[in-house]
């Protein structure tokens, strides 16, 4: 681009009730042109000092259109930048003309990974899935590291790519969890662009691993949370209060942080707290002891509506605070691990699980801890119970909008891995946790030979858009050759492939026999036709 300027301006409005526009402006051989964009903003809104766009903090809904034209603009500015490369290495003349047209043409955002990802996560801001827009965030600022900024297609993601950023994941000190969690993300978005015909699906996450390792649980003895609670942090404030903050929790019944910090005055009357879960909407209640009021007495009244002192203003930032105090209390709980020669890396899940742990070795009644922690499936994952739900993509109707969301194939469906020892006291007493029991089986529990359960889970999470089928949808019309599968994650699996006329698409059946069968894709070099 030598002796070629491009920078982004504004165009202020009279009238500064109304939106001015946003120009990007070339400087070429001393001429100069001007390419209006469709973007507004008021003038308010942007800096002329530093030639870039404004936030405001007082009004987030507003902040996350801004955010989106920001990085609609800066991405036409880079394709300007590309067009201008270009033209200059044709060797032959050319006019801001040539480059306008070329401008007009070239724009295709929905080619682009980053800008499809972009704007999956300003439209689940705009839900109001904040904590969903941020793990697309992160997920798109690490793939972007990966790729060195350098943008690109749909059709340019295939298996050696994502071999290779899987390996950079590895490389970066990343658990195979936390590699998995950040190529889900990808694979969603890569399935949504399938969907809407961006790309024709080539299947390049097959050979990366994209399913959920089971992780030990964080739980503390009683004993230690004792310990931690008679140290003498009076010369370290902020010890003390990640110390108090922690104890909250675990006085709480285990109370989330996310929960902590929405605490809101009005949410204690009458000797007992009562809120709502963030992540579940489940309404909860817990008496109101001596210990939570010691740790309320130790601090000045909040000046908002918040009961603790962690969401100190109410000026649009209340979800950056909380993620800061968050931050600096796990770092404050290391220190404290330190003290006491924990050889863990505290944090506050350490509090919830932990309360869990003691609470069902001292035999508190599972509905209690259930009713605690706000979710059957949850108190299940506190338990160390492994279980399993067949989930499906599905249309609903939230605000207004039809939106995807992932529900179970079947609402009362759920496969629980443990003994009849374990299982038991929990569907004695937790109402919505029942067997499902065998036809004239005088009362036994229906069960899955483990064998059959670990394919099946693993055809399910690692395989593209499952269909899944109760025994009495499978007639004898759908089922096509008899096949085995050799290589791959099937390996060695038998079955038959489902009658797909006019697909390229080859899709097996996966049965748990007399329960439930899926349908998912394989690849055809993995497939030998059984005589």
């Amino acid at each position: 681009m030598k002796n070629v300027s491009i920078k982004l301006k504004f165009r202020r409005s009279v009238n500064p009730e109304k939106e001015g526009s946003l120009i990007y402006q070339l400087i070429y051989e001393r001429k100069v042109c001007r390419i209006t964009s469709k973007y507004k903003i008021f003038n308010h809104e942007w800096d002329e000092a530093t030639g870039q766009i404004l936030f405001s903090s007082l009004d987030s809904s507003r902040d996350s259109q801004l955010g989106m034209i920001r990085f609609n603009v800066d991405w036409e500015l880079h394709q300007l930048c590309k067009i201008v490369d270009t033209l200059a290495l044709s060797g032959q003349e050319w006019t801001f003309s040539d480059l306008t047209s070329h401008f007009n043409s070239f724009i295709d955002k929905d080619s682009s990974v980053f800008h499809f990802i972009q704007m999956q996560i300003q439209r689940k801001k705009q839900l109001g899935k904040v904590r969903s827009s941020e793990t697309y965030q992160a997920t798109l600022n690490s793939f972007m590291s990966f790729r060195c900024g350098v943008d690109l297609t749909f059709d340019m993601i295939d298996s050696e790519l994502m071999e290779l950023y899987e390996a950079e994941l590895q490389n970066r000190g990343l658990t195979r969890n936390t590699s998995s969690f950040y190529l889900r993300i990808l694979r969603t978005n890569y399935k949504l662009a399938v969907e809407k015909g961006l790309t024709q699906d080539c299947h390049p996450f097959k050979r990366v691993y994209c399913g959920i390792d089971k992780t030990v649980k964080r739980s503390l003895s009683f004993a230690k949370i004792k310990q931690i609670k008679e140290l003498d942090l009076s010369l370290t404030p902020s010890l003390d209060f990640a110390r108090d903050m922690f104890l909250f929790s675990f006085c709480t019944r285990g109370m989330s942080f996310v929960d902590m910090a929405y605490l809101k005055k009005k949410d204690l009357k009458n000797g007992y707290l009562t809120y709502r879960r963030k992540k579940t909407g489940q309404l909860l209640t817990v008496e109101w002891t001596r210990q939570m009021q010691d740790i309320i007495d130790k601090y000045p009244i909040n000046p908002t509506q918040y009961l603790l002192p962690l969401i100190l203003r109410e000026d649009g930032s209340e979800r950056r605070q909380y993620q800061n105090q968050m931050m600096k209390i796990n770092r404050h709980l290391k220190d404290i691990a330190s003290l006491i020669k924990l050889p863990v890396s505290l944090s506050l899940y350490y509090s919830r699980h932990s309360w869990a742990t003691i609470a069902r070795g001292k035999d508190i009644p599972l509905s209690v801890i259930s009713e605690a922690l706000g979710h059957d499936s949850e108190l299940l994952g506190e338990l160390k119970i492994r279980f399993f739900t067949p989930m499906v993509w599905k249309l609903r109707i939230r605000q207004g909008k039809r939106v995807r969301q992932q529900v179970p194939f079947m609402p009362d469906l759920l496969f629980v891995y443990d003994s009849r020892k374990v299982l038991d006291p929990l569907v004695e007493q937790i109402a919505t946790l029942q067997y499902r029991f065998v036809k004239g089986g005088n009362h036994q529990p229906m069960t899955v030979r483990n064998a059959d359960m670990e394919r099946f889970i693993r055809a399910v999470d690692a395989m593209n858009n499952p269909c899944f089928y109760t025994p009495e949808e499978i007639n004898p019309d759908m089922l096509g050759k008899k096949v085995r599968i050799v290589g791959g994650l099937l390996d060695g699996y038998e079955g038959c492939l489902q009658k797909m006329q006019g697909s390229r698409i080859k899709r097996l059946f996966v049965e748990l026999p007399n329960l439930l069968t899926a349908t998912v894709e394989v690849q055809p070099e993995f497939i030998q036709v059984l005589r």
